[in-house]
């Protein structure tokens, strides 16, 4: 299963922005938010783990802190939680922050997406933050592509609203990780020896070559026996004319599998390439 690296912003001395509702911080509540994720991962195909930022005195050294744990752990993906607070009332709505890389953007963009139709609040779009903006810092650290998450705006009577309740808590963890896992599963992989459609074609080809080579030898063994009448009376070879008519019938089964073998790699390239386009139209 893909790997998910949950963390929690902010560190339990600077807690972040507070809920108008209940006064909760960022800090406590995706604490919640985060433990709840890590219960349910299993059902997404992911493997979740839970990485809190420790007060060290240095925002960079906290984070760099955080995110070397992350990268031990060997994350496909990080999420960072948070949620957005403003002086007016009326700011509403959802974003994601990436970095700005193709793999973060594709997540962010995923995760955006289920936020929304999840808790039906403001689109507000993924926004491309540099390494000294306001989380940036959070994006870069790690090896793995991360994305902060911004679902709502804590100072928002609205958005209070919608994620009030613990099973809009539940709603919201499903949401992260059902787009975490559409963009994990959509991304290419690292490795192309894991692509199915890469093992498929390798194997297509073996069965091409020994076609190739079968076909060659039964061509020659064709050609002796036409000729067994003058080469029988070459004494190093005359023993082998009485094998040719076997040989080139060998040759000919060994065709006929490697053409069977050649369309079942064929049908099986082409359900590769389905299910990729499915993924890739999931996403």
């Amino acid at each position: 299963m893909k790997k998910l690296a949950v963390v929690v912003g902010h560190n339990s001395k600077q807690r972040g922005a507070v809920r108008s509702d209940t006064g909760v911080s960022e800090y406590v509540w995706n604490g919640k938010l985060a433990d709840v994720m890590e219960g349910i991962a299993s059902e997404f195909g992911l493997t979740v783990k839970i990485f809190r930022r420790e007060y060290v005195g240095s925002y960079s050294r906290e984070i760099n802190a955080v995110y070397d744990k992350v990268d031990r752990w060997g994350a496909d993906a990080s999420l960072e939680l948070h949620f957005n607070a403003g002086a007016d009332p009326r700011a509403h709505g959802t974003e994601m922050l990436s970095s700005g890389t193709a793999k973060s953007l594709t997540i962010a963009q995923a995760v955006q997406s289920e936020v929304v139709a999840a808790l039906g609040t403001r689109d507000r779009g993924v926004h491309t933050v540099p390494p000294r903006g306001r989380g940036g810092r959070s994006l870069i650290a790690g090896k793995a592509p991360a994305v902060l998450a911004e679902p709502f705006f804590g100072s928002s009577p609205s958005d209070d609203l919608k994620t009030d309740e613990l099973r809009e808590r539940v709603i919201l963890a499903r949401a992260y990780l059902k787009g975490v896992a559409k963009a994990l599963n959509a991304l290419p992989r690292p490795d192309l020896k894991e692509s199915r459609t890469m093992a498929a074609v390798r194997r297509q080809r073996g069965a091409q070559r020994l076609k190739a080579q079968a076909s060659v030898g039964a061509g020659i063994s064709t050609a002796a026996m036409q000729a067994k009448d003058s080469i029988a009376s070459i004494h190093a070879i005359g023993a082998l004319a009485d094998w040719l008519p076997y040989i080139a019938l060998a040759l000919v089964g060994v065709i006929f599998m490697a053409n069977a073998y050649d369309r079942l790699q064929t049908e099986r390239i082409e359900t590769a390439r389905r299910d990729d386009h499915n993924k890739g139209m999931e996403l």
